[in-house]
């Protein structure tokens, strides 16, 4: 039975083309009672849970280093209110605090071609209402300070020396798109 395609559109990420994709294990940092969205770029962090020692350990990145992006968002995360339900929900195919003993295994995506719902739109230091950051085809895009994907400039006005490439745009946020951003990494 496959997932409906109006569910596979409310996601966070879509997938264009499946790259690689690994099992992570997310670290404190993202482990916090708002969760994170599909889309949150990570980095790899110590394992100091002493569990799972041979699985690769994630933390939020802060533009300085990242590795990959979490496919799906956690369960609970204040922003989303799926269609028909009282809980607030980023993606029902996560699973990580349903998992036996609560084992926090999520899927981070290495490269491969997708469309994002959630990267910055407004310039730091303004996030939340600032100057509209413009997104070009074939652009170099960029982590932010908050782990989101932006541009060369934004990433560094928001202070980070040495920004982390991320893949380039293939598609411009618009109304048609339902103001997504695309990414290759390859």
């Amino acid at each position: 039975m496959g997932v409906p395609d109006d569910h596979i559109q409310n996601q966070d990420v879509q997938v264009q083309i499946k790259g690689a994709t690994a099992p992570v294990y997310i670290d404190a940092s993202l482990n916090v009672e708002d969760g994170w969205r599909g889309g949150q770029w990570v980095q790899y962090t110590a394992n100091s849970q002493g569990r799972f020692l041979n699985i690769r350990v994630v933390g939020l990145s802060t533009g300085v280093r990242a590795v990959g992006f979490l496919l799906r968002g956690s369960e609970f995360h204040p922003q989303v209110q799926q269609p028909g339900s009282a809980a607030l929900r980023t993606s029902e195919y996560n699973f990580s605090s349903y998992q036996p003993r609560n084992t926090g295994v999520v899927t981070m995506c290495l490269d491969g071609s997708f469309l994002f719902k959630v990267f910055e739109r407004y310039d730091f230091p303004n996030r939340t209402g600032g100057t509209e950051i413009v997104y070009t085809l074939s652009d170099q895009l960029f982590i932010s300070e908050r782990g989101l994907l932006t541009t060369f400039a934004d990433a560094t006005a928001a202070g980070i020396a040495t920004p982390v490439w991320a893949g380039n745009c293939w598609m411009t946020p618009s109304a048609t798109n339902e103001y997504r951003l695309g990414l290759d990494r390859f």
